[in-house]
């Protein structure tokens, strides 16, 4: 038909008949919710994962910097290695490296708003902001900016957010966070995907080298353990230098001179346009100055920053070149002549005001610091504006202030990082050990007094000050050093070993909660100071209580009210060093404790266990401390009594984990490996869906022939489903060290799970000996299943190698029927094609035919007819089955479908001829009428030539009127009748002349 054609028809919904050309939207219409709920669904995703919004942080930063300058950052377009990272077609990471002060963030704002005209997803993350300033918050930024420009991700996420105990603790495993943005990158319908982190070395120094280390198995293509991706994903990292990336393409704008150069003069002449004062002064001194300023910058933007301010502090063109002769060209110096200003009593002041911004571990807001100095919130305002520029007041995502340093150079200023030289002004060097202990005991001495009141209070702000004390007076203690001793040595109630008890089980169930994933396991509250410290990482106070507990005739192991050791504790929280240290105390790696698992439910594990979940380098020492008990002496005969008890728990362990490196390290430190063993672990290796590698190593140590739960095989089905070529390495390995092809459990055999995998595989077993009519539970064999899933090759492979389409189940269903009730007329097909009887009835005594006139299928009932499905007298129930089959009183007859309009219209619509004349031969009305529908109007609508000759054939009256409502109607027109020879007018095609003439012959009549 043609589009013109098409354009002019005539449509019938419900009891209205449409004209040409005009439109209606009638209905019920679900898809408006079901979008709303998925919207709001991903919505909650991501208020889960934020930690701020980019785009607003983005904004603060251009807010405190200033805009960008027109013109500056341009040449990086034009940059031959970025180009050449940015057009290449497989994925990859550009390193922009720079000193301070050279304009690294501006450049990463500009290059995040000139991608963001490009069809790329876009991500970035400003590590300035202390905000995000480790590897968790980075990897929640990332997927939250993912997951809201790619909505269709959420299916990555639905899994790991969803009861509150289930958030909390993703939220805070870096590990889980990057497994699934790692999910995501492999997911094609993510697309191409540009990515920026700016400032990664002002991360801490663990959360650089975690983030790296993952980067490496995305980019780095010597990599053992590169990861498959199936999106493009570019990224750039600016930075200053790092030992960690120099292994990438490297942008350095230390060499860029000339283009730093020109940016420079740019913001040089920008900046002196914003003043008036300069604007009073003539073009010769003008031209001078900024001369002056390009050629003393060094191309350091900051350095420009500041000196353009000296020079707003005079008047005269004078004063203005004395001050340009004295602004130091080291920022080292002007930072340093910056604090030489600061005069009077309040000069302490901002000294303790700069090391609490500089130390904090993340940027706090102006009430946070002024409960901290124990001052009121204009002397912070006041301090700032003291600090000489150095410190600056910004607003956060949530619109409140908060204090910064100007920029991070000025940190490394303050801690002597930036030069050997003592500070001309020491009173602002900040001793980090002395100042972080300062901050610590401050910390909690606001702990003391929040939690040591009659009631504990748990709905503590977290911007506050003494939200920040509960959350990271830790973080600064383990800055201390040694001087972190001295805390037992003072009155601090916290360390007090009896006295400290109650103030320390308070805290503890509130951090429980805010740091959910590293103390979900530790449920006891009333626990030593030992766990405490323990958990913390507090090496020189563990170091100090074990020295002391040895006095005292302690024990390391000694429990806490929950039975669990210091070790427990140490390991639960991944900390590595205190772990060892414990242990070498003699803190027991194989003793048994419980712990929950989701749920109620709980599990037996050992120490070793938990040093194990923290990767194989981490826990080669422990194992072998742990196996040096029952490693053999070669000197002397091995008992044959051995207790192999321990090495099976390690086996499984590494089985579940899946590493087999872990494995390695067993067999190296003389772990031995019992058959049983090795079979229980290869079966907990494949429900895990563990890498083949594994699975071969296992697999060394099996018996020679096994019999193996299919579902293991599988992974359990669901979680490897169209991994088709994955799962074909996993079962050939499995027949070629000895597996039953038969393998079967109570409910299925091994071929019913493989029908989902691919011909392929069905051929494999098949040719190993599978027993292609094996039944499951049911009474199914593996060609019922095939067609349950639609899996037609699968289908046609078995019924190539001997399956028997004839058998029927325990319910006595045939492969038939089955194949109707799933809709897939190709299985029907299938089987016709292969001899099997259309008439065959299950135990009911239904037929194909009736089921699939029982489900509307008129296109595969008319297949049925086709190939002989009974429809003669000796058969008028049609296949339904004898009384027995019905409801008491229920009448002996055709079936109701037969008497139905409704899908006798179907049928007609459908174009089955079979069916319509099965129909009519049982009694359908060939004028039925459902509103204004009727069969003959119905098929010539859709075109049904046959159709319309078939009905004329029974009777169908040709001179029904058909009411017709055009666009006019809907307007407040009336609708007009017409006859189906004047309707059938409407449409320019072939079948118009044809339909006319039948209705013509059976006295049809124009109006």
């Amino acid at each position: 038909m043609s589009a013109d054609a098409s354009a002019n028809i005539a449509v019938n919904i419900g009891n209205v008949n449409l004209g040409p050309g005009a439109t209606a939207i009638l209905g019920t219409n679900n898809v408006g919710s079901d979008a709303r709920t998925q919207k709001k669904t991903i919505q909650e995703y991501k208020n889960d994962l934020f930690v701020s919004e980019p785009s607003s942080v983005r904004a603060e930063l251009i807010n405190t910097k200033g805009n960008l300058t027109e013109g500056t950052c341009r040449w990086i377009l034009h940059n031959e290695t970025y180009r050449s990272w940015l057009e290449a077609q497989d994925s990859g990471l550009l390193w922009i490296s720079g000193g301070p002060g050279r304009g690294k963030t501006m450049l990463s704002i500009f290059l995040t708003q000139e991608w963001e005209s490009l069809p790329d997803c876009v991500f970035y993350v400003f590590c300035g902001d202390k905000s995000t300033s480790d590897e968790v918050t980075i990897m929640r930024s990332l997927l939250y900016q993912v997951l809201d420009q790619v909505p269709s991700m959420a299916e990555h996420v639905r899994d790991c957010l969803g009861t509150e105990e289930r958030t909390k603790r993703f939220l805070s495993s870096r590990g889980d966070l990057w497994a699934m943005f790692a999910n995501m990158l492999k997911d094609p319908k993510l697309g191409p995907v540009l990515g920026l982190i700016d400032g990664l070395d002002e991360c801490h120094r663990d959360s650089t080298r975690w983030l790296l280390n993952n980067l490496r198995n995305v980019f780095d293509k010597e990599s053992r353990s590169r990861l498959s991706i199936s999106s493009r994903f570019k990224l750039t990292i600016v930075s200053r230098d790092m030992v960690g990336l120099r292994i990438y393409p490297r942008l350095n704008l230390e060499t860029e001179a000339d283009e730093i150069e020109e940016d420079v003069a740019r913001f040089i002449d920008a900046k002196m346009e914003e003043h008036e004062l300069f604007s009073e002064l003539d073009d010769d001194f003008i031209t001078e100055v900024k001369k002056t300023l390009r050629r003393r910058s060094g191309g350091t933007f900051l350095w420009v920053g500041f000196a353009i301010q000296e020079l707003l502090s005079v008047e005269t063109r004078t004063e203005m070149r004395l001050a340009l002769d004295a602004i130091p060209r080291d920022l080292g110096d002007l930072y340093s002549k910056i604090l030489l200003r600061i005069k009077g009593p309040m000069r302490k002041k901002v000294a303790q005001l700069l090391h609490w911004v500089t130390l904090a571990c993340h940027s706090l807001f102006m009430d946070q610091l002024a409960e901290a100095l124990s001052v009121d919130a204009q002397t912070i305002l006041d301090l700032v504006a003291m600090s000489g520029s150095l410190l600056t007041l910004s607003k956060d995502w949530s619109g409140s202030r908060v204090v910064k340093l100007i920029h991070e150079s000025v940190s490394d200023f303050l801690k002597g990082e930036a030069n050997n030289d003592i500070l001309p002004t020491p009173e602002f060097r900040i001793n980090v050990e002395e100042m972080e202990l300062q901050i610590t005991q401050r910390c909690l001495s606001e702990l003391e007094a929040l939690f040591c009141r009659p009631r504990q209070r748990c709905d503590i702000p977290s911007n506050s000050f003494s939200g920040y004390a509960t959350d990271f007076w830790t973080e600064h203690a383990r800055r201390c050093g040694k001087r972190l001793e001295r805390l037992l040595d003072s009155d601090i109630a916290f360390f007090q070993i009896e006295s400290g008890r109650l103030l320390r089980s308070r805290w503890w169930k509130v951090q429980k909660w805010s740091r959910y994933a590293i103390y979900r396991y530790l449920e006891n509250t009333d626990i030593s100071l030992l766990h405490v410290c323990s958990a913390l990482g507090l090496l020189p106070l563990v170091k100090r209580l074990l020295r002391d507990m040895a006095l005292t005739g302690n024990q390391v192991d000694d429990p806490d009210s929950g039975g669990w050791t210091a070790l427990c504790y140490a390991l639960v929280c991944r900390d590595t060093v205190v772990a060892q240290l414990l242990v070498d105390h003699g803190a027991s790696l194989t003793r048994d404790f419980e712990r929950k698992t989701w749920g109620i439910k709980t599990e037996t594990f050992k120490p070793i266990h938990l040093a194990m979940e923290l990767g194989a380098e981490v826990a080669e020492p422990f194992l072998k401390r742990a196996l040096e008990n029952i490693t053999p002496n070669p000197l002397t005969p091995w008992p044959p009594s051995r207790d192999t008890a321990l090495e099976r728990s390690l086996f499984l362990k590494a089985a579940s984990i899946g590493d087999e490196r872990l494995i390695h390290i067993l067999f190296s430190h003389g772990a031995t490996l019992d058959s049983g063993a090795a079979l229980l672990a290869l079966d907990g290796a494949l429900q895990q869906d563990r890498g083949l590698a594994f699975m071969e190593l296992m697999l060394q140590h099996c018996p020679s022939a096994f019999n193996l739960d299919p579902l293991a095989v599988f992974g359990g089905v669901s979680g490897v489903y169209g991994r088709v070529k994955e799962v074909y390495s996993r079962v050939k390995i499995l027949l070629d060290h000895g597996m039953n092809p038969n393998s079967c459990t109570e409910k299925y055999a091994l071929l019913h799970c493989a029908v989902s995998f691919g011909p392929d595989l069905v051929e494999l077993l098949l040719d190993c000996g599978a027993h292609p009519n094996a039944l499951d539970d049911s009474g199914k064999p593996a060609l019922f299943h095939a067609l349950e899933y639609g899996n037609i090759e699968e289908a046609a492979v078995l019924l190539n190698r001997g399956a028997d389409p004839t058998i029927k189940d325990t319910h006595g269903n045939t492969t038939l029927q089955v194949a109707v009730e799933t809709g897939d007329s190709r299985g029907v097909e299938l089987l016709l094609q292969n001899g099997l009887g259309v008439n065959a009835r299950d135990g009911n005594g239904r037929t194909a035919l009736a089921c699939a006139l029982s489900f509307w299928d008129f296109s595969t009932a008319e297949m049925l007819l086709e190939h002989g499905a009974c429809v003669d007298a000796r058969d008028e129930d049609c296949g339904r089955g004898d009384n027995s089959c019905r409801e008491p009183g229920e009448d002996v007859g055709p079936m109701e479908i037969f008497i139905e309009p409704v899908p006798f219209l179907g049928a007609v619509r459908d174009g089955c001829v079979q069916v319509v004349r099965l129909f009519l031969r049982h009694g359908a009305d060939v004028n039925a009428q459902v509103d204004s529908v009727t069969p003959l109007k119905e098929a010539i609508l859709y075109r049904h030539v046959d159709m319309v000759r078939v009905l004329l054939e029974h009777g169908a009256d040709p001179n029904r009127k058909v009411q017709e409502f055009g666009p006019q109607f809907f307007n407040g027109g009336v609708a007009w009748e017409r006859t189906l020879l004047d309707w059938n007018q409407y449409w320019d095609d072939e079948e118009r002349d044809q339909i006319a003439e039948m209705l013509l012959r059976k006295g049809g009549v124009y109006s």
